[in-house]
């Protein structure tokens, strides 16, 4: 499966019970702060992301483009995770 949007990417996490927050902590050593805007405030660098991007690519058996990590890298963690739990509630509710 190629990711190349978010919607897709959130779609895919979701899914898949995928955790971002168990990877950071368990994966990459990173504490997980649901204050934080960025993962660059997580405690993120660039080679802390691709090594989250491939992570994710080698467990869930997909290929995220460049451009969609990208946009995953800009993206506020926490909001990323959020919408990944509504979507699973909207799953859970059948909507």
């Amino acid at each position: 499966m190629i990711i190349t949007t978010i919607e897709e990417f959130i779609a895919l996490l979701d899914s898949n019970n995928f955790s971002i927050e168990d990877l950071c902590v368990d994966k990459i050593g990173v504490d997980w702060d649901y204050e934080a805007s960025s993962f660059e405030e997580l405690g993120f660098d660039g080679f802390d992301i691709v090594n989250m991007i491939m992570e994710i690519e080698k467990v869930l058996d997909c290929e995220i483009r460049d451009a969609c990590a990208e946009l995953i890298d800009a993206m506020n963690p926490n909001d990323l995770t959020k919408r990944v739990r509504r979507m699973k509630r909207l799953d859970e509710l059948g909507i």
